[in-house]
């Protein structure tokens, strides 16, 4: 049985605690704020925010970005006019700027614009972002190491952005001496650069056989996917993300490639692959959170055909080693550097494949 990952170094105990004392902080002040009409609420992911409104009676319409849970998420906001616009402060300035000019060229003129988060993920400088869009910001309350910023949407905006393309930025990457132009969106991993853990990957790519599939999980705009192309231009490769933005932009970059948009493995449909490549994200918000490399290591055996390979880049501090030798029967560090690892891994484990067969038994 595949032990779950454990956090190195400092995880805050109580894990989402950042999520539930911003969304509190809102859920306890907004009785005073007198709010009527629809509000758009991006980014609430426990739904905190959302219940305390409609238990006000307002009409909530959400925005989610990541497809978590399976929940529908988009890269832009479809459609509508609110009255009022709630966002959970997101990572990022540039990110954060892109959700404002989202959210105010969907507020009807006098709208409410609020902004929530905590203190050490910058939510006081957020004000600031507020000031220069709207022309003020004020904090109405402070509580659980948390703030609640608030601003109103003038007649007027100069050099309001108020679609996805206007945030469109691309980056070139190398690929082998062969420079490519692609396209990126604020709060896409890596956005406007290329990773150094994904450098690293790029770097001892295996060329596969004609007609191979391979999967690039948690591909990003599609960069490990793109150098896969270039390696192996007869492979069929398959992009999946949590992102909607990352999916449109990998979308953009490989038209001809199918796009998964979807929290993990069961967003995929029936197909299996001869490999599996993957710089997983290891950290949620300021801590380490290893689930989605769990959720790799445990799935990808049965998504891989016979003969197939997991190849994934990990930090150096990351304990990837042991639940891959768990998992697998042939684990190899392809190249180690001071930062990262690669690790490629092949065939199934023997204790997990008795236990497989024992769950197939009638």
């Amino acid at each position: 049985m595949l032990t779950t990952l454990q956090p190195h170094g400092r995880l805050d105990a109580r894990k989402g605690w950042r999520n539930e004392a911003a969304a509190s902080i809102v859920s306890r002040f907004a009785p005073q704020l007198s709010l009527d009409g629809c509000a758009l609420v991006v980014d609430d992911d426990d739904g905190i925010v959302t219940k305390a409104l409609e238990a006000l009676g307002v009409q909530t319409f959400p925005w989610h970005r990541r497809a978590l849970r399976g929940r529908t998420a988009t890269a832009w906001i479809e459609n509508g006019a609110f009255d009022n616009a709630f966002i959970r402060l997101p990572v990022g300035r540039e990110t954060l700027d892109m959700l404002l000019h989202a959210a105010v060229s969907h507020l009807r003129i006098g709208g409410r614009l609020f902004v929530y988060g905590t203190n050490d993920e910058g939510i006081r400088s957020a004000a600031g972002n507020m000031k220069s869009l709207c022309g003020s910001a004020a904090t109405l309350d402070t509580r659980n190491h948390s703030r609640l910023l608030a601003a109103t949407r003038p007649e007027t905006i100069t050099g309001l952005r108020a679609t996805l393309e206007d945030w469109r930025r691309f980056v070139s990457i190398d690929f082998g001496g062969k420079v490519r132009q692609m396209a990126s969106y604020p709060g896409v991993f890596a956005h406007g650069k290329l990773d150094k853990g994904t450098e690293t990957l790029l770097g001892v790519l295996p060329s596969v056989p004609y007609g191979s599939r391979v999967l690039d999980f948690g591909c990003g705009i599609g960069v490990i996917a793109a150098a896969m192309l270039e390696k192996s231009p007869d492979a069929q490769v398959d992009l999946l993300d949590i992102a909607a933005a990352a999916i449109h932009a990998a979308k953009e970059n490989l038209p001809g490639s199918r796009a998964f948009l979807g929290d993990g493995w069961q967003a995929l449909d029936n197909s299996r692959y001869d490999l599996i490549l993957s710089n997983p994200p290891i950290h949620t918000g300021k801590g380490e959170d290893f689930r989605v490399l769990t959720r790799l290591i445990e799935g990808a055996p049965a998504k891989l055909r016979p003969g197939g390979a997991l190849q994934i880049v990990v930090q150096r501090t990351v304990p990837a080693h042991d639940p891959l030798q768990n998992t697998f029967r042939k684990v190899e560090k392809v190249v180690s550097t001071p930062q990262f690892v690669v690790w490629r891994a092949t065939g199934v484990a023997e204790a997990r494949s008795r236990q497989e067969s024992h769950l197939e038994e009638p």
